[in-house]
């Protein structure tokens, strides 16, 4: 029996109760329940393929990863194409299920109630004999119905329900550990076919006890072993709610809500969904920060795909990232490095265990700076905000002012005009310059001394400067600054002038925004010094020599790859 069917068994007898639960049983349950917030970073291995994932837990917020293997496939199934190595967050947040998929231009989301429940909720794990994909802990115990008993087998609680189709399900209990599960055994109605759950607790983590190990086993023949690399619970790092930053979303994408396909999408700003005409207005005025965005349109248009390729190859995704108070603080920079090197067992364990050394002072340094860090980034966002309204507004000029220098230099009406018609034309005229010997010479110098006119922004006209009453400049510097500086003024469409009506806000709000960052840069140097000087010497401790030489060849035909895949999909001019 495969544990899909074994699953499609299980579901339907687990119904809605009132019925108490034993004891036992209902105290492994609060165990599980009782935090405020839980991070677990764990991996399944099926067969020869190990697939990693994070679960996250704050308040009513729950976060659920898929990683990929340690190759960064994904999807092995799609290897090498769009989105193979995408890494797949969901979030329920506020009632809905919101999900991304890396290098995707589209953010989605249903209601909570409605959706396909995709997380595995770790908090099941051992009481349920077999992969309890798509049911929550709250759900689990909702549907839980039978006669049950308790009996003391050793130093084990053993608990039995008999569920009303006639099948049973039993857990052997430790009370030493918090009522933590070593076995669960389900068996259908005829003693057919049984689903077991193994766990086993190599750390002690009272008074919240969590295995390190679990292996899922049908009709006695192994089909899943999961290794759980670090458990962390109420960490004042995770906070009480999972930031929006953790799914992986970023301004500009667009947001496809469940049930109103084929509508115009709204647009991700970060935080909300706000109408796509709202959002691109906040973004020419420079109130969005689009970087993301627009760097993931260029790799589209440069024929480079979205997620065909593990993010980990990239020397980038090495480098550290801070976020005040977010859960992820380092822990990128962590799993890539198991990535990279391939770490297994315990090398991955205590990797993660050396993290959460490193978080502990981080996070308390930041929890006393809290105050200065936020008045700061407050401060650095409204600057950043402003010098970019004022960069909108000088390109916006700028661009204006090469419409008019455009117009001026387009070619005449009617070019085609022959030499004798613009002559007889210019003699109709009574022309005054007879030593031009062309009504084409004459005009195409009228246009030039017009146009240094309005360059130079003079009021004067050229009659006035012919019949002598020109204005006599000092021949080495052009005349005086003031005189320079009243003809700027008065040419509105002047580039010069246009510089400087921006040229001092600008300055002023670059210079401001130097010393922001010079001051965030002091505020986070502690930080820095943890990373630097404690998190990576410990983890570069960890990998083999053989590890470190099989990274280096990885990537060394990893970079080969790229630039023949590029070489391929490049566009012949």
């Amino acid at each position: 029996m495969s544990c899909l069917v074994l699953l499609c068994w299980f579901a339907p007898v687990l119904q809605s109760t009132e019925s108490s639960l034993p004891p036992d049983l209902n105290y492994l349950i609060q165990q599980r329940t009782a935090y405020q917030n839980m991070s677990v970073e764990w991996s399944v291995q099926a067969r020869a393929r190990v697939t990693y994932y994070t679960s996250r837990f704050a308040g009513l917020d729950r976060l659920f990863v898929k990683r990929g293997d340690l190759d960064g496939v994904v999807a092995p199934e799609t290897r090498g194409q769009d989105f193979s190595c995408s890494v797949q967050h969901y979030l329920i947040k506020d009632g809905n299920l919101w999900s991304y998929l890396d290098d995707d231009l589209h953010l989605r989301v249903g209601s909570e109630e409605s959706r396909i429940d995709p997380t595995f909720d770790v908090r099941t794990v051992g009481l349920m004999p077999a992969d309890p994909s798509g049911v929550t802990l709250e759900e689990f115990v909702a549907r839980l119905e039978g006669v049950f008993s308790v009996r003391d087998d050793g130093e084990l609680r053993h608990v039995t329900a008999v569920l009303p189709d006639g099948g049973t399900l039993e857990w052997w209990l430790d009370p030493t550990k918090g009522g933590a599960p070593h076995r669960c055994i389900a068996r259908d109605a005829a003693r057919r076919h049984t689903a077991e759950a193994s766990l086993s607790y190599d750390r002690s983590a009272p008074p919240f006890w969590f295995p390190t190990q679990v292996t899922w086993k049908v009709d006695g023949v192994l089909k899943k072993t999961a290794n759980f690399h670090s458990v962390c619970y109420d960490d004042q790092g995770l906070g009480d709610s999972i930031p929006w930053t953790e799914l992986g979303a970023f301004p500009g994408l667009s947001v496809i809500r469940a049930g109103q396909e084929g509508k115009r999408m709204p647009i991700w700003d970060g935080f909300e969904e706000v109408p796509a005409n709202e959002f691109w207005s906040r973004a020419k005025r420079g109130e969005v920060d689009l970087e993301k965005f627009n760097e993931l349109v260029a790799r589209i248009r440069n024929g480079e795909g979205q997620g065909r390729t593990p993010k980990f190859y990239d020397p980038a995704s090495l480098e550290p990232r801070i976020l005040t108070h977010a859960p992820s603080l380092w822990e990128d920079y962590t799993r890539r490095f198991i990535q990279r090197f391939r770490l297994e067992g315990e090398q991955i364990d205590r990797a993660w265990m050396h993290l959460k050394e490193c978080q502990k002072p981080a996070y308390a340094y930041l929890d006393e700076q809290k105050s200065a860090i936020r008045e700061a980034e407050t401060e650095r966002a409204k600057v950043a905000a402003e010098l970019a309204k004022v960069e909108a507004e000088l390109a916006k000029v700028a661009a204006e002012l090469a419409k008019v220098e455009a117009d001026r230099a387009k070619p005449a009406a009617n070019p085609s005009r022959s030499a004798g018609a613009k002559a007889k034309s210019s003699a109709g005229a009574g022309t005054k310059d007879e030593t031009s010997g062309s009504a084409r010479t004459k005009d195409d110098a009228s246009d030039r001394d017009r146009t240094k006119d309005e360059a130079s922004g003079s009021a004067r006209t050229k009659d006035e400067a012919s019949a002598g009453d020109r204005v006599k400049v000092d021949a080495s510097a052009g005349g005086s600054s003031q005189e320079r500086s009243a003809a700027k003024a008065s040419d509105p469409t002047s580039a010069d002038a246009a510089d400087d009506a921006g040229a001092k806000p600008r300055a002023a709000l670059q210079d401001e925004l130097e010393k922001l960052d010079e001051r965030l840069k002091k505020l986070y140097e502690p930080i820095e010094k943890i990373f630097e000087e404690k998190l990576k010497p410990g983890l570069a401790k960890l990998p083999t020599q053989a590890q470190i030489d099989a990274a280096r060849a990885r990537e060394g035909e990893a970079a080969d790859h790229r630039e023949a895949e590029l070489s391929r999909t490049a566009v012949e001019p």
